[in-house]
C-alpha cells in the first residue's frame, strides 16, 4: 500500500496544506468501451475496459484562513477543461499525473471563530484524472 502525503499543484507552483489523517482517497475506475453493458438473457457483462482513472479526494478537518485561502485559490484558478499537474509523494517518490476540477465537490464550513481566527471544517475537493 502507498501512503500519500504530499498534494503539489504543480500548474500553481503551491503545496496545499497537509491532509486530515486519512485524507487521501485514491479510487480507480474503469472507463467501459460504448458497446458495454449486460446480456438481457444472461444477465452477463460483456465490453471492453478503454482505460482506468483514478479518482481523488482530497479532504482537510480544520484549517486557518490563511490555509483555507490556499486551497480556495487553487481550486477557484480551475475552469472546465483546465487540467493541473498534481504529483502525491508516497514513501518512494513521486507520483505526477495530470487531473481537473469534479463540477460541485468543492465544500466547506466555518466553524465558530475563536478570537481574531476563523477556523474552516469540511473542506473536501475531488480530483478526477486526465
Amino acid at each position: 500500500m502507498v501512503v500519500l502525503t504530499d498534494v503539489i499543484f504543480e500548474d500553481f507552483n503551491v503545496t496545499l496544506p497537509p491532509c486530515a489523517k486519512g485524507g487521501i482517497n485514491v479510487s480507480p475506475q474503469q472507463i467501459m468501451s460504448d458497446n458495454a453493458g449486460r446480456n438481457a438473457n444472461t444477465g452477463t457483462f460483456f465490453g471492453d475496459v478503454k482505460a482506468v482513472k483514478n479518482v481523488v479526494t482530497l479532504s482537510w478537518n480544520k484549517l486557518t484562513e490563511s490555509e483555507f485561502e490556499i486551497i480556495d485559490n487553487c481550486l477557484n484558478n480551475f475552469i472546465s477543461d483546465h487540467r493541473v499537474t498534481m504529483r502525491l509523494r508516497p514513501s518512494e517518490g513521486y507520483v505526477t499525473r495530470h487531473y481537473y476540477l469534479a463540477a460541485g465537490s468543492y465544500t466547506y464550513t466555518t466553524d465558530v471563530q475563536r478570537g481574531e481566527q476563523v477556523m474552516y471544517t469540511g473542506v473536501t475537493a475531488q480530483l478526477i484524472e486526465r
